[in-house]
């Protein structure tokens, strides 16, 4: 058996076989730690990418329960474009009571103005929330991001199903007319800088194929 040895200090080595078996012991360590780093690394990347996902999931889901409350007004036309939305719809919440006993009543059903649209100067989704009568004195409202890092967000808009179950389509209204169906697609860069896109087709109860 070779033993490795100092002269200079008489000392005893170690064997060769020895020497292997640190090697061996050293080899799996770090293949064990490089796994764990890997891993590691690989869901923290996979965090990065679902975080914006969730931000878009959360954003279809807030546009599809508003566009649930879309009701017929008069005064508060539906408005399609490409990349906007506007409608009426029924929420509830603190109504302000202009005038000598001007106060906030709690809880109250009123008509408001909800809008969703893409701003590409700040590449993001904006929700804007109106009441009826900030409507009416043209004020802005209550204006927020819901969504950054966006692409694009385009809209398609449809009045019904044909008996194929194809879907007719219609790009924009812009006179009142209430779809049946609404496609959003958002296409947005995660974390890491990857494109990704999510699509969701919204039913709306109130939907016709007439304008109101």
């Amino acid at each position: 058996m070779i033993r490795i040895c100092s002269k200079r200090t008489g000392m005893s080595g170690m064997t060769l076989v020895e020497m292997l078996v640190v090697i061996t012991i050293l080899s799996v360590a770090g293949t064990a730690v490089f796994g764990t780093v890997t891993a590691g690394m690989k869901l923290w990347a996979r965090g990065l990418r679902m975080e914006n996902e969730q931000d878009a999931r959360i954003l279809l889901d807030k546009m599809t329960a508003d566009l649930r409350k879309l009701t017929p007004f008069s005064q508060i036309k539906f408005e399609g474009g490409s990349d906007s939305l506007f409608f009426p719809a029924v929420t509830r919440g603190n109504h302000f009571m202009p005038g000598s006993l001007s106060q906030y009543y709690p809880n109250v059903r009123q008509v408001e103005k909800i809008g969703f649209f893409y701003d590409i100067a700040k590449k993001a989704v904006i929700y804007q929330e109106r009441t009826y009568d900030e409507v009416m004195r043209k004020k802005q409202g209550r204006i927020r991001r819901v969504l950054n890092n966006v692409q694009s967000m385009t809209l398609y808009y449809y009045s019904h199903y044909s008996y194929d179950d194809k879907l007719s389509e219609k790009f924009f209204l812009k006179d009142g007319t209430i779809p049946k169906f609404i496609k959003v697609e958002i296409v947005y860069l995660n974390n890491l800088s990857e494109q990704k896109k999510v699509t969701e087709l919204i039913d709306i109860p109130m939907g016709r194929s007439i304008a109101w």
